[in-house]
């Protein structure tokens, strides 16, 4: 029976490694993780350069070994849900949308936050967050 890598390994060495580097600055050396009680170390290895290579670690290697994770990518901090994607700024926003149409008391304001509001929920929740981060660009002149 196949195991599932991205499940078993792959994803629980992001988890590591970004609970890591919250706190620390230092490289995670190899033999500090914790996986390693559970999976076999040829087989991490092999995980880390499939996570280097597709963007989601930084790595120090040696030779065809992985002595280190030297740093932690944004692709991967949004994989383990540490840093925003589409899909948590959209739902945000529909969320303050809503907040605010609750709050608010003049009608004519109402009906421009239901406006947007309608218009958010038609380009979906993944819409809706690209739609504010392209804001959000534009706010900030990039």
């Amino acid at each position: 029976m196949a195991t599932n890598v991205w499940e078993t390994i792959a994803f629980p060495l992001l988890v590591e490694s970004n609970e890591h580097f919250m706190d620390s600055d230092e490289s995670l050396w190899i033999q500090q993780l914790k996986i390693l009680d559970s999976a076999n170390e040829n087989r991490v290895q092999r995980e880390l350069k499939h996570l280097e290579d597709d963007g989601y670690l930084k790595l120090d290697r040696r030779g065809d070994s992985v002595a280190s994770i030297t740093a932690i990518t944004p692709k991967a901090k949004r994989a383990v849900g540490a840093w925003p994607n589409t899909e948590t700024v959209g739902q945000a926003a529909i969320d303050a949308l809503l907040e605010q149409i609750e709050n608010e008391q003049r009608p004519e304001r109402k009906k421009v936050l239901q406006t947007a509001l309608s218009a958010l929920k038609d380009v979906g929740v993944s819409g809706a967050g690209q739609f504010v981060g392209a804001a959000l660009k534009q706010a900030a002149g990039m």
